[in-house]
C-alpha cells in the first residue's frame, strides 16, 4: 500500500528532464541556504574578530592642540 502522498507524486505527469531540473535547483537552494546559516550562526574566527583593532583614519592626528581648538578658525 503507498501512502497517499506518494500516489499522487507518482500521478504528476513530468518528464525526466523536468525532475532532473526541480531536483537540481531545490538541491542548489537548500546547499545555499544551508551554507549561508551556518556563515551566519557559526563563531568567527580570532583573525576575522575585528572588534579590537583601534582604526587611524585621515581625520584624526597627532595633533591634540587642533582637537582643542575645533571650530575656531582663522580668517
Amino acid at each position: 500500500m503507498q501512502s497517499s502522498l506518494v500516489q499522487g507524486i507518482l500521478a504528476i505527469d513530468m518528464t525526466t528532464e523536468g525532475w532532473i531540473t526541480m531536483i537540481f535547483s531545490i538541491g542548489g537552494v537548500l546547499t545555499l541556504a544551508t551554507w549561508c546559516f551556518s556563515k551566519v550562526l557559526s563563531q568567527p574566527k580570532p583573525e576575522d574578530d575585528l572588534s579590537r583593532i583601534e582604526l587611524q583614519t585621515p581625520d584624526m592626528d597627532n595633533d591634540s592642540d587642533s582637537r582643542n581648538n575645533a571650530g575656531n578658525y582663522e580668517i
